[in-house]
């Protein structure tokens, strides 16, 4: 059993998938679990040995067994490799209970039949589901118990909810308000009241934009006859395609108290009792200091403030805020523009980075909106906590990268093989003619240093084939910096045309002009290869071949054409335009291409994530994206992004290209701390020529030794993972601690292993492997100076 399938295991798809970060489990047809990835292990605590040719149901709930193989019988009984989705529970080594959602299907290999099974932990989504729930059924407990009539409509203004209390002091059940013209025609029998509030409706309560609320004194006729004044409070809601309701309405019965102020405040009291207990913050700004003047214990929750309103009361936006924003400006400056905004156009929504009170940052989609009441403005605040959508998208884009670098492997591995070959073959070629004398005649110093130009030009290259694939598989974000679309695009352009063959012609055209942004070059290297790669899908017959093409232009987008691109706004942008002659979009599905997992391609070609990180990748960056198509034609795709502000650019530093003979030391002492012989080789053969003074150590231990019995180093260069359980950074703290001496650090890992960022915090410097001689001999002399 499962011979054929450990032969697989050898191939790249799994290497790939043993590291994705998500559950994967292969079963044989008997359910028992043929393999499992480090993921899976990891989060259900079991060794791979206890996993390893027992049941799958093992790691089930007992009360979902049962399903679980009705289901895995059903996946094996369906005739074609069909992919089916569930949720089940499942249970930890250490017995606690998580929820996982599965992705199933049956795959064939080599002739035996197996099934896949991808699944990640939603515990978090369902328990947020079930107090979705419980949040629903205690409106609706609320609604029906509440002193207030209270009802829905929809866009039309015809009612499609009342509460109990609603027909208790109008007489009017659902069956009487269904259609609004014969609510009103009850309501209002008088025909010239009836045009009057007909009219202010219109004109005040159906251009209601979400979260504004208006209040409406009218007098109605009961089912009864009898006459009631009632304050009707309308809460204009947000569109929602499942949901019809357009406008919450409050109804209170005003009749014997309907010229009193204090029966106004105290509707209102009411209004605000319903809300107190909502999961979304609501909060209220005052609006001439600026401040927050109230707030709802969900706010307070999402601050982690223990109920503590003092935290928030009384403080403006930006002390609650990190200094800077995501866009790296101040908050307080933002804050004030935002504000201002509001108070002259009446409502905004932007998402905004807040302070919890124990340092940590939390994101929040914001909607501001301008209210009078009694001649005195607030803004009223609405939160929404985003801090879960925004790991899921953080998971997403790694998952979808990873995704694209499975499309280009066969590429990388034909150039880094290129790579090799030069460095190999120039290597032997003079090895021969140093060891065979009847070549020394011709082999000349210009030989030589010709050899090495081909050795170290091919060693250039796979260091950065190496930077540029590790740049674009990590998981953490890049710093945002100024560069070129277009050249971005033309370094991209080998690689890409790897991943899909030679019969794809792509083109970049060159482009005249500055195309100059701010953004993460990271994702936006994602952007160029996910709507390459899309394209190249699209053209379904490779052997006949297509066309690929990529442009450059600076565009102004008039107002005009704000109506016609969605989400466009007006002003000055760079556009890249990429378009093919594939198979094109069908109408129907041209609005959902940038939906998450909506794809029309075979489950081989793609999870279709790629074009819905795409969108999120350039609506961060404050761009927008025109998608034009023709079926049989061909699609493009033009995206469009804010230009570099000039003003914040950094400014070029040159460099003086100083030979290696001029870059000498002064009998300088250094303790070289490297566990890999060749580096240790080539640190010992560039530092001792160069008039520095060198002790070598292997690992921490070693280092501390040596340093305890000789006297202080002027330096300690070390590598970052080292042999013996610690690192080169617990060696630089160790050495901090004692003073004197600086360190540098060096390191070929990627980011999240060699941490960069965690080595420059603490102060010390960083070299990344592989790096120049002449480079490492700059920072040496430039740390040693200092």
């Amino acid at each position: 059993m499962g011979k054929n399938f450990f032969e697989a295991d050898k191939s790249l798809w799994w290497k790939i998938y043993e590291k994705l970060p998500i559950m994967v489990f292969i079963m044989d047809e008997e359910g028992k679990v043929c393999m499992v990835n480090e993921r899976a292990v990891e989060d259900l605590g079991y060794p791979k040995a206890e996993l390893i040719g027992e049941s799958v149901l093992r790691v089930f709930h007992e009360d979902d067994k049962g399903t679980v193989l009705k289901q895995f019988q059903k996946c094996l009984e369906s005739p074609e490799e069909t992919l089916l989705k569930w949720r089940f529970r499942k249970i930890k080594k250490t017995g606690e209970m998580i929820w996982v959602g599965e992705s199933v299907s049956k795959i064939q290999i080599k002739g035996e039949i197996f099934v896949l099974v991808v699944c990640d932990e939603i515990t978090k989504i369902v328990e947020d589901e079930q107090k979705l729930y419980r949040e629903k059924k205690k409106f609706q407990i609320l609604s029906d118990n509440s002193p207030l009539g209270i009802a829905m409509m929809d866009e039309k203004g015809n009612y499609l909810y009342v509460n109990p209390r609603f027909t208790e002091f109008t007489g009017f059940d659902i069956s009487d308000v269904l259609n609004k013209k014969e609510w009103f025609l009850l309501a209002y029998p008088d025909s010239n009241y009836r045009k009057k509030v007909v009219t202010e409706w219109v004109n005040e309560v159906m251009i209601l934009k979400p979260g504004e609320i208006v209040s409406k004194i009218s007098t109605i006729i009961s089912k009864t006859g009898e006459s009631k004044i009632i304050d009707f409070k309308v809460v204009a809601l947000e569109k929602n395609p499942s949901d019809e309701a357009r406008y919450l309405i409050f109804h209170e019965d005003i009749t014997e108290s309907s010229k009193s102020e204090e029966a106004l405040r105290e509707s209102e009291e009411k209004y605000r009792l319903i809300y107190k207990d909502s999961s979304d913050g609501y909060l209220l700004i005052d609006g001439e200091e600026n401040i927050f003047i109230e707030c709802n214990r969900a706010a307070l929750d999402m601050l982690c403030t223990d109920n503590d309103e003092s935290f928030i009361i009384g403080k403006h936006p930006f002390e609650i805020s990190p200094r800077f924003q995501q866009n790296k400006i101040e908050s307080f400056v933002i804050a004030e523009e935002i504000i201002a905004k509001v108070l002259y156009e009446g409502k905004a929504r932007f998402e905004w980075t807040h302070l919890r009170k124990d340092g940590k940052e939390i994101s929040v989609d914001v909607i501001l909106t301008k209210i009078v009441q009694e001649g005195k403005i607030f803004l009223h605040t609405a939160w929404r906590d985003l801090t879960q959508i925004k790991e899921m998208e953080k998971q997403l884009f790694h998952a979808q990268k990873m995704e694209a670098i499975g499309t280009l492997a066969g590429g990388i591995a034909h150039d880094f093989n290129n790579i090799l070959t030069a460095i190999v073959g120039y290597s032997s070629i003079a090895q021969i003619k140093l060891t065979d004398h009847s070549y020394s005649r011709s082999f000349t110093e210009e030989t030589v240093h010709s050899y090495l130009d081909h050795i170290i030009n091919a060693g250039t290259k796979a260091g950065n084939l190496t930077k540029q694939l590790l740049a674009f598989s990590r998981k953490q974000s890049l710093e945002t910096k100024t560069f070129s679309m277009f050249e971005l695009a033309i370094s991209l352009r080998k690689l890409l045309q790897k991943g899909f063959g030679e019969n794809i012609n792509l083109e970049i055209r060159d482009a005249e002009g500055d195309f100059q942004i701010n953004a993460d070059p990271s994702k936006m290297e994602q952007v160029i290869v996910n709507l390459v790669v899309n394209a190249s899908h699209a053209i379904v017959d490779h052997d006949k071949g297509g066309n690929i093409t990529v442009s450059f232009n600076r565009v102004f987008v008039r107002k005009e054409d704000t109506k016609v691109i969605p989400e466009s706004r007006e002003g000055d942008f760079i556009c890249m335009t990429v378009s093919d002659n594939g198979t094109g979009i069908e109408k129907d599905n041209l609005e959902k291409i940038f939906d998450p997992f909506f794809t029309t391609k075979d489950v081989s070609k793609g999870t279709g994530l790629g074009l819905s990180i795409v969108y999120g990748v350039i609506k961060q960056h404050e761009g927008f994206i025109q998608v034009e198509s023709q079926v049989g034609k061909g699609t493009t795709f033009r995206i469009f992004l804010p230009p570099a502000d000039y003003s914040n650019r950094e400014a070029e530093v040159e460099r003086k290209d100083f030979l290696l003979g001029e870059l000498k030391g002064n009998n300088e002492r250094i303790l070289v701390v490297e566990d890999d012989e060749e580096v240790m080789k080539l640190a010992r053969l560039l530092l001792s020529n160069r008039q520095y003074k060198i002790s070598e150590a292997r690992d921490v231990k070693e280092a501390l030794d040596i340093i305890a019995k000789e006297d202080r180093f002027d330096l300690v260069i070390s590598d970052v993972v080292l042999p013996g359980g610690r690192s080169g950074i617990n060696l630089a703290d160790q050495i901090s601690y004692q003073g004197g001496t600086k360190v540098l650090l060096m390191s070929g890992f990627p980011d999240e292993k060699a941490r960069p960022d965690e080595i420059r915090k603490k102060g010390y410097e960083f070299i990344p492997k592989p790096f120049i001689p002449k480079n490492f001999l700059e920072v040496i002399g430039d740390i040693l100076k200092r």
